[in-house]
């Protein structure tokens, strides 16, 4: 554990100069020089792995004079040792190196809505990744190499259950979308078309901040808040958990805080005693995105919620939202609307354009779909399941960072985080009956304290799967993500 330490320091160096990356603090020459700084950091980590002292000292441990936090912290660093000990050291240093290079490339591309400035690096990448892949499922013994580098990501998981479960809800959410979409009225689209400053968008995210009880300012900050292209959180330490947003829509932006404060409260409410432990930095995109799908839709996205938050954002942008009703505002934020955007989708198209990520990713991995091929492929799909036209790449293929960067393997994670998050929640409201009246005041705390017992605090001590079972007494299943929907789209 003591060299683990390694691993976890220089792994949130790289954090931090992801951050000012994300941020717009790295000027355009310095692209180059920080891939290399990227690269070397992810050697220092592959030769830790690679070392006789780290062979030595697994093959030393008896696992029957350990606890179980010590026996799961042993499983988790062999599992990334059999990986990371057998995989050429060229090619994880090549492919980290690739994604920080393809990244920026990206930025540009999307701004000039031109798939092809980045489609040769992510060709690179795209190609690198399936090397990885390759060499993952072989050493795991997995026929699907997506399988494998989902398996990486969330022990257990694997294409096919997952294809399972997205099976079931994809036969789910098509008649339900179609039975509830709505065309907003023009009354809704102006509601939605209200613009706000800079200031009182900072403003409102603060507001929400203060919600979760976010530390985001003075002796006692454990975060920060900043403005990105695409909204993420950022670990650089057990107390340096930083969130973002993309300014210039209210909407997105109140509920991409409320996103992105669940990673937060995650990170933050993890277990003291295991900081520098692999148990609290081995949480895999299902249970991560579980927690921030949950603050967003489950909290964020209540009536309780809004109407808390509706006179405070009336106030903030100096009434302009005086002719609109509580009612109002809640129907066009809840509203069913189907629209080419991920991040803006309402919370049950939104399965929908995790399904088709993950089918064209797995596409991508079977060698099937050619990248160059890849905006046609997206567009269509769109067409056929949410009977949307995507109308520039920009708002198609490369709205999101993940094919450009390091996080193939993970879209899943969304919607799974759904399924996940509808059972835990038909758990916690057994305990917690009155979890909406302190929605409606404000006050999170005993919401925040049953999710920090159950799931933040727990970190990686099960597989994703296990850990479901263990806090709620049954196997994941579709019914409750269903039943979540119904009840509320339905009364």
């Amino acid at each position: 554990m003591d060299r683990y330490r390694d691993i976890v320091l220089s792994s949130s160096i790289q954090s931090v100069l992801s951050w000012d990356r994300e941020t717009g603090k790295l000027p355009a020459g310095g692209v180059e020089h920080r891939s290399d700084q990227v690269a070397y950091l992810t050697q220092i980590q592959q030769d830790f792995w690679t070392s006789n002292e780290i062979k030595h000292l697994l093959d030393s441990i008896n696992l029957s004079e350990l606890d179980h936090v010590g026996q799961r912290n042993v499983e988790l660093i062999t599992r990334s040792y059999q990986t990371k000990s057998q995989i050429p050291r060229d090619l994880i240093v090549t492919r980290a190196k690739q994604a920080s290079k393809t990244t920026e490339i990206w930025k540009k591309a999307k701004r000039n809505s031109d798939f092809s400035i980045v489609q040769n690096e992510m060709e690179k990448l795209v190609e690198l990744n399936r090397d990885y892949a390759t060499e993952l499922a072989e050493i795991r013994g997995i026929s699907n190499p997506l399988s494998a580098l989902i398996d990486e990501r969330d022990e257990g998981l694997t294409a096919e259950k997952i294809s399972k479960y997205f099976t079931e809800l994809k036969s789910f959410l098509v008649p339900f979308i179609e039975k509830h979409r709505a065309e907003l009225t023009d009354f809704e689209e102006n509601i939605r078309k209200i613009s706000l400053t800079n200031m009182e968008e900072k403003h409102i995210v603060e507001y929400i901040a203060d919600r979760f009880n976010y530390p985001y300012e003075g002796d006692s900050a454990r975060g920060n808040i900043d403005v990105v292209e695409h909204p993420l959180t950022i670990t650089c330490g057990p107390n340096d958990v930083r969130i973002t947003y993309k300014p210039g829509n209210y909407l997105q932006v109140i509920l991409a805080s409320a996103h992105e404060l669940g990673h937060a409260m995650h990170r933050l409410h993890s277990n003291p005693d295991w900081n520098f432990l692999p148990l609290n930095y081995y949480s895999g995109p299902s249970l991560a995105e579980c927690t921030s799908r949950y603050t967003e839709n489950k909290i964020g996205k209540s009536y309780e919620f809004i109407a808390n938050l509706f006179p405070e954002l009336n106030e903030i942008s100096s009434y302009r939202f005086q002719e609109v009703s509580l009612d109002d505002f809640y129907k066009t934020i809840t509203a069913i609307h189907p629209g080419p955007n991920r991040i803006s989708a309402d919370e049950v198209t939104y399965g929908l354009h995790i399904i088709i990520r993950q089918e064209l990713e797995q596409e991508l991995f079977d060698d099937t779909l050619e990248v160059a091929d890849l905006p046609q492929a997206w567009n269509q799909k769109y067409e056929d399941y949410l009977g949307v036209e995507v109308q520039n790449d920009a708002h198609g293929v490369m709205q999101d960072l993940h094919w450009y960067s390091v996080y193939y393997g993970y879209f899943h994670g969304y919607l799974m985080g759904d399924l996940l998050g509808s059972q835990f929640h038909y758990s916690m409201i057994e305990q917690v009956p009155d979890w909406e009246e302190q929605v409606l005041t404000g006050d999170l705390n005993e919401i925040l304290e049953w999710h920090t017992e159950n799931i933040y605090a727990k970190g990686s001590l099960y597989p994703v799967l296990d850990h479901v079972e263990e806090v709620t007494g049954e196997k994941l299943q579709t019914k409750y993500y269903k039943q979540y929907l119904e009840q509320k789209f339905n009364s």
